[in-house]
């Protein structure tokens, strides 16, 4: 594609030894959530200082920005540094179709396995976000917009980026993409241990949906080449989701 962006560095570094690829993205993994910690902290601190409290709703869209901006920070510099580059591009008509196309998907295998969990009696307990958002709903409409302008970019670029295509180097992409998407999923667990929810069955069959969107969005970078179409799936799809809650909640 032409129009790609494309910044080839150190691209002889890419690793293709299984041991040593997975240490390398178990370290990239471990830098990423130590700098969440670090700069959360910080975060925390500051808002506090400056006279806000965690039991305002609004402090969990607060202190989710510089967090996310974290997760952008290291993709980036992993991708542009370890790996040929970022590859991302203005996508074509037919990539917004796909992009579209695995949105509906989505949101139809969600609502349908949170129908099934519903008729079989399992509760999803709700997470730190929803917790906040039956105070405050329009914080819904908040981390709707995040997600189409941090969130969907800062995820995608470090799982997707850095994370599948590390993997991708050693594993091929079928390993890289389902191994990515565990490890995409098994990151949300943390939504529920932050509000002290209990990891039950509820809680996994979430996080399995989770994973399936991880499959989703790294088949459809394998597909493309094109982290832009990712990035889009995911904002838009969490975008319509906070939408969907506002109005019915």
């Amino acid at each position: 594609m032409s129009n790609t962006i494309e910044t080839t560095v150190r691209s002889g570094t890419a690793r293709s030894r299984p041991g040593r690829t997975i240490a390398f993205t178990v370290g990239l993994l471990g830098i990423a959530l130590l700098a969440q910690i670090i700069v959360g902290a910080v975060a925390s601190v500051s808002y506090l200082s400056l006279g806000g409290a965690f039991e305002n709703p609004w402090a969990v869209v607060i202190l989710t920005i510089p967090t996310q901006f974290v997760l952008l920070g290291v993709g980036y510099l992993f991708v542009t540094r370890y790996l040929n580059g970022l590859r991302a591009a203005v996508p074509s008509r037919t990539q917004l179709g796909l992009v579209a196309g695995a949105t509906v998907l989505m949101l139809a295998l969600n609502a349908a396995g949170n129908l099934a969990l519903s008729r079989a009696g399992v509760v999803t307990p709700p997470d730190a976000m929803l917790i906040a958002a039956s105070a405050q709903p329009l914080i819904l409409l908040a981390f709707a917009v995040l997600s189409l302008v941090l969130v969907g970019p800062a995820e995608e670029l470090l799982f997707r980026g850095a994370v599948q295509g590390n993997l991708r180097t050693a594993f091929g992409p079928a390993v890289a993409i389902g191994a990515t998407a565990v490890v995409f999923g098994l990151i949300h667990v943390s939504n529920f241990l932050a509000v002290g929810a209990p990891l039950t069955v509820a809680v996994w069959a979430s996080i399995g949906l989770v994973v399936l969107n991880g499959v989703i969005y790294g088949g459809l970078y394998e597909r493309t080449g094109n982290l832009t179409i990712p990035i889009l799936a995911h904002g838009l799809f969490n975008a319509v989701g906070f939408v969907f809650y506002f109005v019915t909640i």
